[in-house]
């Protein structure tokens, strides 16, 4: 499996082409990952980024080679996402 990690919360591409993300339960990586399925096709890696304010953004190129961008609603809490815009 590649993925990109950061701060206890995964993203990667699921079994069916999508992009997932997962968070540790409890925040820790020996609890298990529960996923999130986001939707969106994936056919490379996706990647994650937080900034400085604590919100996160997925990026992922779709089915077309096509780069995707997708914020997190809320900088805590639940992995909750905006959707997908077409950069």
């Amino acid at each position: 499996m590649i993925c990109s990690e950061e701060d206890g919360k995964e993203v990667r591409s699921g079994p069916d082409g999508a992009c997932v993300v997962g968070a540790h339960a409890q925040g820790r990586p020996d609890a298990g990952v529960w996923w999130n399925d986001l939707g969106a096709p994936s056919r490379l890696v996706p990647a994650m980024v937080r900034d400085r304010t604590g919100g996160v953004t997925l990026a992922t190129a779709g089915e077309e080679g096509r780069l995707s961008v997708a914020n997190r609603l809320s900088p805590t809490g639940a992995f909750h996402f905006g959707a997908w815009n077409a950069v």
